[in-house]
């Protein structure tokens, strides 16, 4: 099935082996400055290489009829200054997230259970990406949810952990999204 477009590809790519030998750990660059990839010629590169382009089949059949759940709750995107201390009511429940950078501060959480004078961004619906075993190393799953939502207007908010994503829409935009989505999605509510 991908024979024609693998030689295509592959004669594309061809273009980028260096005329002489490269060694590992150099990185000599092209007459315009450009620094190419170390190494091309190690199988690692080429690895990668085929698996953005080509990814193995059981991957494929996944990404065809992606399978969300759909949270029940709502919840509340919590927005603190870098320096706060992360508060003991955000460590508890079955789902919260916490991202400290050194910018901010922010807290993914039900926002039922938001302790009051917390200040959020209310009424976030969340869609789980269930059934892909490879999580991080599968190429083009939030794209391939946020494109067709993007086109549409509507926002996302994603958070990433190692097995899996979560895809938060605002309430507004809950209904839209859901029929968007399950034209190529499987939702399981």
């Amino acid at each position: 099935m991908f024979g024609g477009v693998r030689r295509k590809v592959s004669q594309q790519f061809a273009k980028l082996r260096p005329s002489k030998k490269w060694s590992v750990g150099s990185s000599p660059t092209s007459s315009a400055g450009i620094p190419r990839p170390l190494a091309p010629d190690t199988f690692g590169f080429w690895r990668s290489l085929s698996l953005a382009v080509f990814p193995p089949r059981g991957i494929l059949k996944n990404m065809e009829k992606l399978i969300l759940s759909i949270l029940p709750e709502k919840f509340g995107i919590c927005h603190f200054e870098k320096k706060s201390p992360i508060s003991d009511w955000a460590l508890k429940g079955e789902f919260f997230s916490i991202t400290k950078t050194d910018r901010e501060l922010s807290i993914v959480y039900p926002q039922e259970k938001i302790p009051p004078g917390v200040l959020f961004e209310k009424d976030w619906r969340a869609f789980r990406i269930e059934g892909v075993s490879e999580g991080i190393y599968v190429p083009g799953i939030i794209a391939s949810l946020s494109k067709p939502l993007a086109e549409n207007r509507i926002s996302i908010f994603n958070i990433s952990t190692y097995q899996t994503n979560y895809i938060f829409v605002e309430e507004k935009n809950f209904k839209k999204a859901k029929e968007i989505l399950k034209k190529f999605c499987n939702l399981r509510e």
